[in-house]
């Protein structure tokens, strides 16, 4: 959400306030970027703090404001902001971090808007400009973020990504704490905003082409289109399947656990696998979910 854009009187800087919270008590938190005019690579994050009458809050970082560079030269702009109960919060959006283009950046600030703090950053790929402009903490506290990874202007999916509640990279979420989705043959896909179900599940919307395109992901595992694409990998057989699942050797070795969800996301079954099997039978006909280990979800039938 874009709530004000600002030049500066003597036209050298430009303002972009992206997102905000407001506190019961009318204070507003926000959380943008500053550019200068004319310098390429020149934008800082910047956080905010109002009193509810609209001047700034000096108990926050002195004079209201905080600025913060991500590297030198660097072209760093924040998008989405969550604040806290102790009102820290956390920031996210885009930054030029580890190649000539952008990566996913997760941040804090304390409640003080002393300091801030680099949490989590994710690449999708070398000179890909992967930014993050929805942002949000499901039910046990790990943070999603939704955006963009584009390797040109007309080439790009919808970038999802989830960190650990302490910041950790959530590996059990896609590839390496990554999901990417793109829709039909069209090659332009971005998500500017998202929200998380009660379940837990992430609700993404952006466009794709020149339509409208919504995107929901099973928050404990894989998009549920993403996990359909595994169904023939060979992990798992027979699918469809009646009573017994066999697994690939190389998937027990060194973890045997498996959990089995029902396509909307419902633990239904958990255990060890026994030489490689496990015993299904007792599930209705239908589709569902199996992750083996740490391993992305599986789609399969039972028949």
């Amino acid at each position: 959400m874009k709530a004000l854009i600002f030049v500066s009187p003597n036209g050298t800087y430009y303002y972009v306030v992206e997102d905000l919270a407001v506190k019961p008590n009318g204070k507003i938190s926000a959380v943008g970027w500053i550019n200068q005019q004319g310098l390429q690579w020149s934008s800082n994050h910047m956080a905010y703090r109002l009193n509810s009458n609209g001047t700034l809050d000096t108990s926050f970082s002195t004079d209201g404001v905080i600025t913060v560079n991500g590297g030198f030269n660097a072209d760093d702009k924040s998008f989405s902001m969550i604040l806290n109960a102790d009102d820290s919060f956390l920031f996210s959006g885009g930054g030029n971090l580890t190649s000539t283009k952008y990566d996913y950046f997760l941040g804090s600030y304390n409640a003080a808007g002393t300091s801030a703090i680099g949490r989590a950053f994710f690449d999708y790929g070398t000179l890909i400009n992967d930014i993050a402009y929805g942002m949000g903490v499901d039910s046990t506290g790990k943070i999603v973020m939704a955006g963009s990874s584009a390797t040109s202007t007309t080439s790009s999916s919808f970038g999802i990504s989830r960190v650990n509640a302490n910041y950790s990279v959530d590996n059990s979420f896609g590839t390496a704490g990554k999901v990417t989705t793109t829709f039909g043959s069209n090659t332009a896909n971005e998500a500017f905003d998202m929200v998380i179900q009660p379940d837990d599940r992430i609700i993404a919307v952006g466009y794709s082409g020149n339509d409208i395109a919504i995107a929901r992901y099973t928050g404990g595992f894989l998009a549920t289109n993403e996990a359909s694409t595994l169904a023939g990998s060979g992990k798992i057989y027979p699918n469809p399947v009646k009573t017994i699942i066999n697994i690939s050797p190389e998937f027990t070795k060194k973890d045997n656990s498996f959990t089995i969800y029902s396509i909307e996301g419902k633990l239904l079954l958990k255990g060890n696998a026994q030489d490689g099997q496990i015993n299904v039978e007792s599930l209705l006909k239908g589709t569902y979910l199996i992750k083996l280990g740490n391993q992305q979800a599986i789609k399969f039938i039972k028949d």
